[in-house]
């Protein structure tokens, strides 16, 4: 599905991305972790045409996206919520919900918006509000039900639990690992381990900007050494 071939990417006249591969298969649920700085963010970045490479390739099916705006990228079939959430300020949930909204290809059954409001039933409570009426976790959960929407078959995620209760992690959580078996690739990075362990059957670490371990989330996650040297666990 999508591949990273010897990516490297730089703000300026500073390198921020060091040669890196990385691979996700339809139905992969890759996990990037590793230090603040070490590249995770601009890795997502480089995926949706957001951060110019400096060498190496992206594709998707096979297909370069180099050269490809946003907005091409994400009718291939790539939803991203950024760190951010992105969400806009001035419309309501239902308005921001319609507006995503995108038939899955082939007729295949998909994301519609009963259905994301059934996840997450206080969107549906919340449904005449605007967005920057929101919670911090209202409105992460509206930034993935818009990103499921356009039925994506990637979905990134940066930070999809940075700064949230517990309880709306553990939601966002069981979310995600729901999305397991329906044959869409995930990828998310966030500095709450236990989300990405929980969610992800793959994992990455970065360091300074490269790959430097890869494996089955169960192994990395019993290897204490590796997790204390690169992320001081």
């Amino acid at each position: 599905m999508i591949e990273l071939q010897n990516i490297s990417a730089a703000y300026g006249v500073t390198p921020v991305l060091h040669g890196v591969s990385l691979r996700a298969d339809a139905s992969t649920f890759l996990g990037l972790i590793g230090r603040n700085g070490a590249g995770k963010t601009t890795t997502l970045r480089s995926m949706v045409g957001l951060m110019p490479l400096a060498a190496g390739r992206v594709l998707f099916d096979g297909q370069p996206l180099a050269g490809r705006a946003t907005h091409e990228i994400a009718r291939l079939g790539i939803a991203y919520v950024p760190e951010n959430r992105g969400v806009f300020p001035s419309l309501t949930v239902m308005e921001s919900l319609t507006l995503a909204a995108r038939p899955p290809a082939n007729g295949a059954t998909g994301w519609t918006l009963e259905r994301v409001l059934d996840v997450f039933p206080r969107l549906g409570e919340r449904r005449r509000n605007r967005s920057d009426a929101l919670s911090g976790g209202e409105q992460q959960m509206l930034a993935i039900g818009r990103a499921l929407l356009t039925n994506p078959r990637l979905l990134i995620l940066d930070e999809p639990t940075e700064g949230l209760a517990p309880l709306i992690v553990r939601e966002i959580q069981s979310v995600l690992r729901s999305l397991r078996g329906s044959g869409m690739a995930l990828i998310v990075v966030d500095q709450n381990l236990d989300t990405v362990f929980n969610v992800a059957d793959e994992i990455a670490v970065m360091s300074r900007g490269t790959v430097v371990a890869q494996g089955p989330s169960a192994t990395l996650r019993a290897d204490q050494a590796l997790l204390n040297h690169y992320l001081g666990v």
